[in-house]
């Protein structure tokens, strides 16, 4: 049987037991508000989620995350479409090197993979 620490416990301030019962509410109190702040932080992410997996899916431009060895990582469903691809997966299965499969001069992939080096982003 396991006990339940959720709950605050009854305060006698005149004993040793009470004393130590303010400190353990004390605690439990501290507890649930980092519970709190942790709850709001994930709905916070998950409502960021949300709005980026919008933007991401529905624009009507191509969007797309690439590895730096030039394989797609993701793509979203307008570059898909650009491409000829039913669907962003069959576009991403299909290059395992863009740099060779897709630039007209593979060494600008190079360049553009340098330039992101150099500036940090």
């Amino acid at each position: 049987m396991y006990a339940d620490f959720s709950s605050r416990v009854a305060v006698d301030p005149h004993t040793e037991v009470g004393q130590i019962a303010v400190q353990y509410n004390s605690v439990l109190d501290h507890v649930n508000a980092e519970i709190a702040r942790q709850k709001a932080t994930e709905e916070s992410l998950r409502t960021a989620e949300e709005k980026y997996r919008g933007i991401f899916e529905h624009a009507i431009e191509g969007i797309f995350q690439t590895s730096p060895d030039g394989q797609y990582v993701s793509a979203n469903p307008a570059l898909a479409r650009i491409y000829g691809f039913d669907s962003p997966e069959d576009l991403v299965v299909s290059f395992r090197d863009i740099g060779t499969q897709l630039y007209v001069d593979p060494t600008r992939r190079d360049d553009f993979r340098d330039l992101i080096a150099r500036q940090g982003l």
